[in-house]
């Protein structure tokens, strides 16, 4: 009977106060939804990734060699023991021309259908050499059948690469090696790659692959991880060492194969003058031959008339029949004279004829000669090929896939956890001040004989049930709506499939444990120092406060002005201080997550602009091929100057080590020749303070400030940095520089000679233009000598595409933390109001009007809201920056600081929420009923 009355009292207990109970439950779920939402969304993101690079084959190792690679050095990979699979591969940057008439640059890969594979996502895959794949984010599946053509103003050796140059588009795909919205830059056209496409490997006319792709054991490791980072960091080397090998093998087979061919030419190009020289004595003889017989001809026919001068003087003398027969013989001899002269004649055509095959011959082989001599000159310039390894890193949307879920792991570390520790806070306080509330209940239920148990369990289940469902709904909503909407963010930068949900047992477990040692540990602790008293005490209500003097009170120009209603106003908020600072504390800290919300986003927002505007003032990295000539520079430098200036630099990737610590930044040795404009015009040397810094002298270096911080480094101390080829520079730290992306370190040309003992190869150029900075960028990657074009606008974009994201996550943060702080308004406030019900009552008893009763009530409430938000100001201002501290990006620094309108927005939001909170449970006000509260004492 007992417990069923307990149960039916229960019941009746949620139902009465059901406000309270769903606050208890909300706040709850919210601060636990976000919590564990946000904590399980980094690796929800990563295991989304994983298993999408895993299934669409994804390569570890990207291989180039300015050679080619071919099909020997592929079966040579696959010998490798870490190597799973390995394939050849073709790539290929074109100018197209689409239906509308637009031209554009395309990146057009070969098929694979075991690494790098892609998702059609509608029509078919390709089946002839003049069909292929478009990429997602550049045609809809309505643009299937349209034609893509490649344009005639692409280079004579790509149009050779191709076997066809019209495509027909059979279906829209999305690449594992284009997971967000970038395509990459490249020397063609506008700099910018539009859109990629997938056509069939028999469509290159190429007897070398472009790329090499292999897929290693790492592959079973989780991306990002330190195993599968470290595991690649090994196979990395092992790779570059091989890939070195095959290339100077295919090198000297080159070198050799073009010597012996060399060597064959020279032998058929002396065989041939040989040949030519013995032609020319034939017809030397021949002309000697054709002189004598030329000479017997003379000699023929003047013996021949001589002949007929004595037949003619002797006709009188001889018989008719001889003088016949002496006539036909002297005309027989001229015959044959004649027939000889014909043969001359025949000779010299034949020895004209002769001659001009010879000239023509001579002509060939001084062609040959030239060629000859030019494979020759090709020959001892021929270098040794550079080699390239490059990591899934190497990947633009790989690599900004980790960042973002980096970002979005340092602000779960932090953010939530606060959130939950202010909900647990307010819900043990909402516990704490029901239990006491309800005091007089408590020592009725004792009194008719209930044991402390039963009493116990009763408002242990209430806490208990409250936190639990909110605990277990908050934590399967958030585990699945955060992850969800942050994923939806995303959205609009990667094309990958929906995210793999992850519900984490250690952390359901631990939030489980928290709420409910939060809201019933509370319970229990005040129902048992309760239960110290005995019944007859615990009917009777607490005796009130005793009222004390205030501080304003001694200020009496301010006292006296104030009216009764305000000083009883002034007095009530210091004279409960339990209620004062579960006000202070519950609204100071929602405050603080909102502030600290607004931060985080005033934080990011001007990170691109600071960096490539402010700090780097240049529009255009230019990277030079080793060795480039003073003539090709000075065709650089022309280039240059009709459309803006540029300084010169030696730049490369050094390790940086100091206090035991390295950290990887790029070294850059400026120019001081005059050959381009100082480093100063380029790079705005100042401090964390916006002080500025002087450009480092002789053994100096300015290092960036996140890597100063990283290594423990200040002004005046040593740092070493070593390149790859493991050549080392000391240096002392000269200033420290504010940066926001990447590390930089900045040397001086003397430094640099006096320790390394050769000059600076400078292979970079910073350019200032006032052109188009694409069409610019473009026209300068044609140069032979420029190995890569970097826009900074591209770059910049790049990054404030990934701080846009960041930016709509804070969104997400504070609206749960305005929710959060309207929840904890309302949830203090109703406790507010229905601990001074009698109170309330007797107001009204008096006389007091209803707007009057109300703001007797709320004034305290906006009072101690200010002392919140007050309070607020310092708890938001160091979460902020504890957060800040946590959101590691490697390549970016951010600004930690809060705006003064992001202050102003909080207050303006609280005091929102203050007031919607007043005009809700105002009505509650109304429906109080006096007599009813009065009596409730007795």
């Amino acid at each position: 009977m007992k417990r069923t009355a307990l149960i039916k009292n229960l019941m009746r207990e949620i139902w009465q106060s059901i406000g309270r109970f769903l606050a208890i439950l909300a706040i709850v779920a919210l601060g636990v939804g976000l919590f564990a939402g946000l904590k399980v969304t980094k690796e929800a993101m990563v295991r989304t990734g994983d298993a999408y690079f895993r299934d669409n084959g994804l390569h570890d190792f990207r291989l180039i060699s300015t050679l080619g690679l071919y099909d020997e050095d592929v079966e040579a990979f696959k010998e490798l023991s870490y190597v799973r699979d390995v394939e050849g591969a073709y790539s290929l940057d074109v100018l197209v021309e689409r239906e509308d008439a637009s031209i554009v640059v395309a990146k057009m890969h070969s098929l694979s259908d075991r690494i790098n594979k892609v998702e059609l996502l509608s029509g078919r895959m390709p089946e002839k050499s003049n069909e292929c794949l478009a990429d997602s984010r550049w045609y809809e599946e309505s643009q299937i059948g349209e034609t893509i053509k490649i344009t005639d103003s692409n280079s004579e050796d790509t149009l050779d690469m191709l076997k066809n140059t019209e495509y027909e588009i059979v279906g829209i795909c999305r690449s594992s090696l284009y997971v967000n919205f970038e395509r990459g830059s490249t020397t063609l056209g506008s700099g910018r790659i539009s859109g990629f496409m997938y056509v069939l490997p028999e469509t290159f006319d190429c007897d070398y692959y472009t790329e090499v792709y292999a897929i290693t054991d790492m592959s079973d490791e989780t991306i990002y991880t330190d195993a599968y980072k470290d595991g690649i960091d090994v196979e990395e080397g092992e790779f570059k060492a091989f890939l070195e090998e095959r290339a100077f093998l295919k090198y000297t087979e080159l070198k050799t194969d073009a010597q012996e061919e060399i060597d064959d030419a020279k032998v058929k190009l002396n065989d041939a003058k040989d040949e030519i020289a013995e032609n020319e004595q034939k017809i030397a003889d021949a002309e000697h031959d054709i002189l004598e017989g030329e000479s017997k001809i003379s000699d023929g026919y003047s013996k021949l008339e001589d002949s007929r001068d004595e037949l003619e003087a002797m006709k009188a003398f001889m018989q008719p029949a001889m003088y016949e027969a002496s006539v036909k013989e002297l005309d027989d001899a001229e015959a044959e004279l004649k027939d000889k002269e014909k043969e001359i004649e025949d000779a010299k055509s034949d020895i004209a004829e002769a001659q001009v095959k010879i000239d023509d011959a001579k002509k060939e082989v001084a062609e040959h000669e030239e060629e000859l001599k030019d494979a020759e000159e090709k020959l001892a310039d021929l270098d040794e090929p550079d080699t390239y390894v490059l990591t899934r890193t190497a990947n633009i949307g790989y690599a900004c896939f980790e960042n973002d879920s980096a970002i979005v792991e340092g602000i779960g570390n932090v953010f939530p956890v606060f959130f939950f520790l202010v909900a647990a806070l307010v819900c043990m306080t909402t516990m704490n001040r029901m239990v006491e509330e309800k005091r007089t209940e408590v020592g009725t239920m004792k009194a008719l004989g209930y044991s402390e148990a039963a009493i116990m369990g009763k408002y242990l289940i209430y806490s208990g049930s409250a936190a639990i469902i909110g605990c277990v709904g908050g934590f399967l909503l958030g585990s699945w709506m955060f992850p969800k909407i942050i994923w939806n963010v995303y959205g609009i930068m990667y094309s990958m499939p929906d995210i793999v949900y992850v519900y984490d047992a250690v952390l359901a477990t631990i939030s489980v444990a928290v709420s409910v040692l939060c809201s019933m540990g509370a319970t229990y602790y005040t129902l048992n120092k309760e239960f110290k008293s005995n019944a007859a005490d615990l009917i009777r209500p607490k005796a009130p406060t005793n009222g004390k003097r205030v501080f304003l009170e001694k200020i009496g120009f301010i006292w006296k002005r104030l009216k009764f209603t305000s000083k009883v106003s002034v007095r009530n908020v210091f004279r409960y201080r339990k209620r004062f600072w579960m006000m202070v504390l519950g609204v100071g800290g929602c405050y603080g997550l909102l502030i600290t919300g607004f931060g985080i986003k005033d934080s990011v927002a001007d990170v691109c602009d600071c960096q490539f505007k402010i700090i780097q003032k240049y529009d255009i990295t230019v990277s030079f091929d080793d060795g480039v000539a003073l003539d090709e520079r000075d065709e650089f430098e022309r280039e240059v100057r009709e459309h803006g200036e540029f300084a010169y630099a030696e730049t490369k990737t050094v390790d940086v080590n100091a206090n035991g610590l390295v950290k990887s930044a790029t070294l850059v040795v400026f120019d001081k020749s005059g050959a381009g404009g100082a480093i100063g015009d380029y790079i705005n040397f100042m401090d964390a303070k916006e002080r500025p810094i002087p450009v480092p002298g002789k053994g100096e270096a300015i290092v960036t400030e996140k890597m100063a911080k990283a290594l423990d480094v200040e002004i005046g101390d040593k740092v070493l940095l070593r390149d790859p080829d493991l050549n080392e520079i000391e240096a002392t730290v000269s200033g420290v520089m504010k940066n926001y992306v990447y590390n930089w370190v900045y040397i001086a040309p003397e430094t640099f000679a006096e320790q390394r003992g050769v000059e600076p190869d400078y292979n970079t150029a910073f350019v200032k233009t006032d052109a188009d900075v694409y069409s610019f960028g473009a026209e300068i990657g044609t140069l032979d000598y420029v190995s890569a074009v970097t826009i900074s606008d591209e770059m910049s974009s790049r990054i404030d595409n990934m701080m846009e994201s960041l930016n709509d996550i804070v969104w997400v943060v504070i609206f749960c933390a305005a929710a959060l702080a309207f929840i904890v308004i309302y949830n203090l406030t109703n406790i507010n109001i229905t601990e001074r019900l009698r109170e309330i009552a007797t107001l009204k008893v008096l006389g007091f009007y209803s707007g009057e009763t109300a703001m007797y009530v709320f004034r305290e409430i906006l009072v101690l809201t200010g002392f919140g938000i007050f309070a607020g100001l310092f708890m938001g201002y160091g979460l902020h920056r504890y957060v800040m501290y946590n959101v590691n990006v490697e390549a970016v620094t951010f600004d930690t600081k809060i705006l003064p309108m992001s202050y102003v927005y909080g207050v303006v939001l609280t005091f929102l929420f203050a007031f919607v909170v007043d005009f809700v449970l105002y009505f509650k006000l109304e429906r109080i009923k006096m007599a009813e509260s009065l009596k409730s004492v007795e």
